[in-house]
């Protein structure tokens, strides 16, 4: 199937690819979607980035250019001064795998051409509301990976709940010079008001305490600070923490229950988890393992990093491989999928209602089975990462 451009001739795509990590593998499903679906495209690894052969295989063709990235790879490519993108008006469309608070710099100065595509419905809010100048947002959740072999038999299947995440460890907290006491009370109040509920965004609670602290201070903060509070440094410190806590809390409320656990990331102190046999800690694997772990897993549990309006790829891999995607609730879930049909839902700050419904789960392996075939049609049909490169393709502005 080929893809049209606005005025009816073949559109081009330039893929442009990480050279190793996370973000290599997940431009490769693009790159494979891309093959499959018969999409004219160019793939430029950042050790090959140039702007010759951008410029040869353009001239090989007269249909519109776009580009796509991921966390902008290949975005500083300059050509006679300027950006490369900027010069021959080439669309840039920039996956953003993280929070956009990493990419301050690029969407506060963007080029025309540049159009940020964000995992998550509060990050395209985030952007609208602190970086106006960026222009049109497109929001693209992740998407999954089918498992290169076959399906283990559900009632075979080696791992019980299998989690693929680092830990999430905070020593201390940067201080805030601008701040008295360094900060102290800021930092109290973010991780103890994420804490209360995990569902709302960072950037809220900062400007809950920042409006809060100029009221009754009666100090002024200037613009610059407001960033620094919102989307700098100090946030993202209080996520990694909010994070780490909840991680503990839910794998230890597992673990208390005798429920094996199968944990795969690093940076885990396995030492803080002796009084927890049931818990296991496999190391750190490369990215392209964890969907071929979902199709030996009965259920994959999946706690959110900061996308409370999106999706994480690990329950679109959970459910493409035959798993039970057990995960914490967003409402772009919630418009999708139905709670004890095709995923189970749990809050981060009940452990004790994740682990009865895991136990359920497992006393109840036939309704478990059906939750994951069914859950498995589903992201097969909506949800990979075919269908998010066709997606994209198709969106108001690249079409």
């Amino acid at each position: 199937m080929m893809i049209a451009g606005a005025d009816g001739k073949t559109l081009r795509v330039i893929l442009l690819q990480a050279e190793s990590g996370s973000l290599h593998f997940l431009m490769q499903k693009f790159v494979d979607a891309a093959v499959d679906l018969g999409v004219d495209h160019l793939v430029i690894s950042e050790e090959e980035l140039a702007e010759k052969p951008i410029l040869d295989w353009m001239s090989q063709g007269d249909g519109p250019c776009v580009a796509i990235s991921m966390n902008h790879v290949g975005y500083g490519l300059v050509s006679d001064g300027q950006l490369i993108w900027h010069r021959y008006a080439i669309p840039f469309y920039d996956i953003m795998l993280d929070h956009p608070r990493n990419f301050a710099k690029i969407c506060r100065y963007p080029i025309p051409e540049f159009h940020p595509v964000v995992v998550d419905r509060n990050h395209a809010e985030y952007l609208r509301l602190f970086y106006p100048q960026v222009g049109e947002i497109f929001f693209l959740p992740l998407g999954g990976s089918v498992p290169n072999n076959p399906p283990v038999p559900y009632q075979q299947r080696k791992y019980d709940v299998l989690y693929t995440a680092g830990a999430h460890n905070v020593e201390g907290f940067p201080g805030i010079s601008f701040l008295p006491e360094q900060g102290a009370d800021y930092y109290r109040f973010m991780v103890r008001r994420l804490l209360e509920d995990p569902i709302q965004t960072t950037e809220s609670v900062a400007l809950e305490w920042i409006l809060d602290y100029m009221e009754k201070s009666g100090k002024n903060l200037s613009e610059e600070e407001r960033m620094h509070l919102i989307g700098g440094g100090p946030a993202n410190r209080c996520e990694v923490k909010v994070r780490g806590v909840l991680q503990d809390r839910l794998l230890k409320a597992l673990g208390a229950r005798g429920i094996r656990v199968d944990i795969f990331g690093g940076g885990w102190r396995t030492e803080e988890y002796e009084d927890f046999p049931s818990l296991h800690f496999h190391g750190q694997i490369p990215p392209e393992e964890c969907p071929e772990l979902c199709r030996d897993a009965r259920m994959m549990l999946n706690l959110q990093p900061w996308f409370k309006d999106g999706a994480h790829d690990r329950i679109f891999n959970a459910m493409l491989g035959g798993a039970v995607a057990i995960t914490e609730w967003t409402p772009y879930l919630a418009e999708r999928f139905n709670h004890g049909e095709d995923i189970v839902f749990f809050h981060p700050g009940d452990p004790q209602g994740l682990v009865e419904n895991v136990a359920y789960l497992l006393d109840h392996s036939e309704e478990a089975e059906l939750i994951a075939r069914t859950g498995k049609e589903k992201a097969l049909e909506y949800h990979t990462w075919e269908v998010r490169l066709n997606e994209l393709l198709k969106t108001k502005g690249i079409q």
